[in-house]
């Protein structure tokens, strides 16, 4: 119990925050029975309008069994639901020092949507040698280029053509293979030569893919590769080869290459620039330079030229000579090929020409150890050539 007795202006406003849903404590708060102010604390808690307002109230729990909601019939109907207003002394005294509420971290600006140019990547290389090993087939993922493997185990030693031969890596660096448009790939595995059992060299490796090995495959599987792919070099499509057999320089074919995948970039530009305008929010970006990779160096065409002839020599000697003119055979494109080839007597220089036929075709290639014109030398070369095409021509 408190040591004095509230005065009756105290109870007066514990009554008052009673009224306002504000519950006194309920030790020593509450007026005695003898109280005059125990019928009005009677009448607030059993009041309609104070049960509507403090349904969750410590007083409705203890006093339990109230009214329904209604009209006020306390006399306190002022107070009802209205906040109590402390005296100035109070709110000094209550008083806490302010601190402004915590702000919300501002929302992360979203990214613009990013548009991809559509260059197609280098293929992901296969991790596994069963991937490989003995396998011909084309992988052909969204947003890469073609990857080919090609890893046949069947040949021979390109050094010594011994079939003593074994697998010992994987290559996992597809190797580039240019062609008339946008390059593909090849994946191989690495190879050794067998020694110390009397059959093999032992000589440096070499990949399933390189021309010295797949000129050793059956035919039928040579065809499968349809490239040439020299050493280090990247590989030649050999639709490019055959352009080189019909005349194309080395030269021109790496023209052509460059102005072909600067087309290919350009499109590619264009269809990046329609889909930034049609998409709200993005950025665009400065679309990629050529990729020089991408195009046929003539060093490379070069090289797999003189290795495709190297390996079909044969072959290609069979083509010349079933070639046939019907109109004139005559002797062009002469040149010197100084210090490359010395005649029997010394001469020092060696004389080379062409053979041509109809509209310039080139029918045989030869050099001759003498620049006397006039000598068997070149007609000698030239009787043959004319003689393929007997009886239609006769040399004048």
């Amino acid at each position: 119990m408190p040591k004095d007795a509230k005065t009756d202006a105290q109870w007066q406003r514990d009554l008052c925050d009673l009224a306002r849903e504000r519950p006194i404590s309920l030790r020593g708060m509450t007026p005695p029975t003898t109280s005059k102010f125990y019928a009005d604390y009677t009448k607030i808690i059993k009041c309609p309008a104070w049960d509507a307002t403090t349904k969750k109230s410590t007083q409705l729990t203890l006093f339990g069994g109230l009214s329904k909601a209604g009209e006020c019939n306390c006399g306190y109907k002022d107070y009802h639901g209205r906040p109590r207003v402390a005296d100035s002394f109070a709110m000094i005294r209550n008083a806490q020092p302010y601190s402004a509420p915590d702000e919300a971290p501002a929302p992360a600006a979203k990214p613009p949507p990013e548009i991809p140019y559509g260059i197609p990547e280098v293929p992901t290389a296969r991790k596994s040698k069963a991937e490989v090993r003995d396998v011909n087939k084309t992988y052909r993922n969204n947003g890469q280029f073609p990857l080919l493997m090609f890893g046949y185990t069947c040949g021979k030693c390109p050094h010594c053509g011994s079939s003593n031969i074994s697998d010992t890596s994987l290559n996992l660096t597809p190797k580039i293979i240019h062609t008339s448009s946008w390059p593909r790939f090849v994946q191989g595995l690495g190879m050794k030569c067998g020694k110390g059992d009397g059959d093999g060299c032992g000589g440096s490796g070499w990949q399933t893919f390189e021309s010295t090995y797949v000129a050793t495959l059956p035919l039928d599987i040579q065809q499968r590769l349809n490239a040439i792919i020299v050493g280090a070099s990247g590989g030649i499509d050999m639709e490019l080869i055959m352009r080189m057999r019909l005349n194309n320089t080395a030269a021109s074919i790496e023209d052509t290459s460059r102005a072909e995948i600067t087309r290919l970039y350009a499109g590619l530009e264009v269809a990046y620039q329609r889909k930034v305008a049609a998409t709200p929010g993005s950025v665009r970006k400065p679309f990629p330079a050529v990729n020089q990779q991408f195009v046929a160096k003539a060093v490379a065409a070069m090289k797999a030229f003189i290795r495709d002839y190297i390996n079909n020599k044969d072959g290609l000697y069979r083509e010349m000579a079933s070639l046939i003119s019907i109109i004139a055979i005559s002797v062009d494109h002469q040149y010197k090929v100084a210090r490359k080839a010395k005649g029997d007597k010394g001469e020092g220089e060696a004389q080379s020409f062409s053979i041509c036929g109809d509209g310039g075709l080139v029918l045989s290639y030869v050099a001759v150890p003498s620049t006397e014109l006039m000598t068997w030398n070149w007609q000698f070369p030239f009787r043959q050539q004319v003689s393929f095409h007997r009886p239609r021509l006769r040399l004048c």
